[in-house]
């Protein structure tokens, strides 16, 4: 048996897998990340906890789709989810979210098959981050004027060129 340093303070040691499980909580509850779990088939939410940035859940829920992904969104993450389903692999995949504040943010989300055994799917087990920031970020530059971006670099094209035309005209 593994020392904790819990025995005898108050009572006997929880039993190494409450241990465990007390580890996990504590570790979920410290994390700025979204996690969750899923049914083997991804039919079922079975808990999510949303770190402030999307709505916790503790209660299952088959409505999930449509309660946490935008419309024009959900085939995308489907298929993601299939693909993981049928090859028994990691899902990754960055997607839109409804949020708890009612907006659409960005997640990168992740989640792994825990498997049985024989290699059958239990279910998934999952974490998502926020990167709505970055994605709007990387939204505005794409919207930022190209004329903007040429006009800063007349003058650094312009000193190149008087460089060059100084180098290849030097007098003897």
């Amino acid at each position: 048996m593994t020392d904790t340093g819990m025995s005898g303070i108050d009572g006997p040691a929880p039993s190494e897998a409450r241990l465990s499980e007390l580890r996990l909580k504590a570790l979920i509850e410290a994390s700025p990340e979204v996690v969750y779990r899923m049914s083997a088939d991804w039919g079922e939410m079975k808990e999510l906890a949303g770190g402030g940035f999307l709505p916790d859940t503790n209660d299952s829920s088959r409505a999930w789709l449509m309660d946490y992904i935008p419309d024009q969104d959900q085939a995308v993450v489907s298929a993601a989810i299939d693909k993981a389903i049928q090859t028994k692999t990691l899902f990754s995949l960055e997607h839109r979210v409804r949020r708890v504040d009612g907006g659409i943010g960005w997640t990168l989300s992740r989640a792994v098959p825990i498997l049985d055994d024989d290699g059958e799917i239990l279910e998934w087990a999952g974490a998502a981050s926020d990167v709505t920031a970055r994605r709007e970020a990387e939204q505005q530059l794409r919207d930022t004027p190209a004329s903007r971006i040429g006009s800063r670099s007349v003058p650094l094209r312009s000193t190149c060129t008087a460089t060059s035309w100084n180098r290849t005209h030097r007098p003897l």
